[in-house]
């Protein structure tokens, strides 16, 4: 008892005793670089069983600071300070089990044990590891309730990454019961630390009117946080709402910069549409192999939109112009820029106008309204057969007759295709 009213009282009067003295010393060293001092100060600490010195220890080893890099050395060093209960050191050891630093078949479960223990003292961080191990079902059984209850207790202490993953919790009733207004709650306080996920699923929530009344400028506000951080799904939303003129005025150009920003970090879709707005020369010159180029870009990466918009841009490329934008994809890396311009793509044949459609569920039954005026149209195929063709076309709710020059009538019908752009239902014209 009088030990600890000693140092209690050294502590109070500023009075370092020497472990505490060696420990600051050793910081002072490690910070300004000289892990020579450091490591003169702490290796004897950590021989005599101070656990901080030996965390410290582990820290050089898997560094190689001061001392040869030796992930072995580092382990037993975290371990020793973990097994006195040191709390960083734990820590250290999960990150160590949980990114696959040992050779253990048992890797995820000494992961799972280390976060338990400094969970037991409070580690917010710890806590939403544990948190997500379970949401995932990696290294212990899937239970959704466990992992929300570490989720809450890690966000309780403010812990940015626990508050989103608990509002997303909240927002799919995943483990909670579902409740969108706690979801906003939740993201709003991760949204306001910076986190740029959070910021970009409040602008979704305020979009929707999902929790809070719908509000655009505020998921304007809120989309930009988060794209301004570099997070791609805010930048190609961020590229919607310019195109479309949502919560701000309308801006091809806009749309275009952002659809660029997100489709360079491997946005299939911002990919996507940003062919779409070089094909038609909406925010950009119109260059038609940049946009096949992105076609095909997106399209191997999974997005079939972009897989139909390039079989019918190729119907109008010159083997020339279908060669360059095969070359300029297959040269392009996730990361980096994409080029401005072709040498090939301004050169363009009669071009169809192409709608950009993204899946959505099945569309609302047209309204009743006139059908096309009865006209007498040819039953058979009359469409001429000559190498340029024009026409115009009259319809309504996709019942259409398209007149060819040489006088020719053709009933025709059209599927309807959901707009991004306008958030709408369309039927589109048909081609001659």
């Amino acid at each position: 008892m009088m030990k600890w009213k000693v140092l209690l009282l050294a502590l109070l009067l500023g009075i370092q005793t020497p472990a505490i003295a060696g420990l600051n010393e050793g910081m002072t060293a490690y910070v300004a670089k000289d892990y020579a001092t450091a490591l003169r100060e702490w290796e004897p600490m950590a021989n005599r069983g101070h656990s901080m010195a030996q965390r410290n220890l582990g820290i050089m080893y898997a560094n190689g600071h001061g001392v040869e890099k030796n992930a072995k050395a580092a382990l037993e060093w975290y371990r020793k300070a973990a097994e006195q209960g040191n709390a960083m050191a734990q820590y250290n050891l999960e990150v160590h089990y949980a990114t696959g630093g040992s050779e253990a078949a048992t890797i995820n479960e000494e992961a799972v044990k280390w976060y338990r223990q400094a969970t037991e003292q409070g580690d917010a961080e710890a806590q939403f590891h544990l948190g997500a191990m379970y949401a995932t079902e990696d290294g212990v059984p899937k239970d959704e309730k466990q992992a929300g209850d570490w989720y809450r207790k890690a966000a309780d202490q403010g812990y940015a990454k626990a508050q989103n993953d608990l509002g997303v919790m909240y927002g799919k009733g995943r483990g909670v019961p579902k409740d969108e207004k706690q979801a906003v709650d939740w993201y709003s306080k991760a949204a306001e630390q910076g986190n740029a996920i959070a910021q970009y699923n409040l602008g979704v929530m305020y979009a929707n009117g999902r929790g809070v009344p719908k509000d655009e400028a505020q998921a304007v506000a809120w989309y930009r946080k988060a794209a301004e951080q570099g997070y791609a799904g805010a930048q190609y939303n961020l590229g919607n709402i310019y195109a479309n003129g949502q919560g701000v005025p309308k801006d091809a150009a806009q749309a275009v910069a952002w659809y660029r920003k997100a489709a360079q970090q491997g946005h299939a879709d911002a990919q996507n549409n940003l062919g779409f707005m070089y094909r038609n020369g909406q925010g950009v010159p119109k260059d038609v192999v940049l946009a096949y180029m992105l076609y095909n870009i997106a399209a191997a990466n999974g997005n079939e939109l972009a897989i139909n918009h390039r079989a019918s841009l190729e119907e109008e490329l010159s083997r020339a112009q279908t060669a360059e934008g095969q070359a300029l994809s297959s040269a392009w890396k996730p990361g980096t820029p994409f080029p401005k311009s072709s040498r090939t793509g301004k050169i363009v044949a009669q071009a169809k106008k192409v709608t950009v459609v993204v899946p959505q569920p099945t569309p609302p039954k047209a309204a009743k309204s006139a059908r096309v005026p009865a006209e007498t149209v040819a039953s058979g195929n009359c469409r001429p057969k000559t190498s340029r063709i024009t026409c115009q076309s009259q319809c309504f709710n996709g019942d259409c007759v398209v007149t060819y020059a040489n006088g020719c009538k053709m009933r025709v019908t059209v599927d309807s295709k959901f707009n991004p752009f306008t958030s709408q239902w369309e039927y589109p014209s048909p081609s001659c």
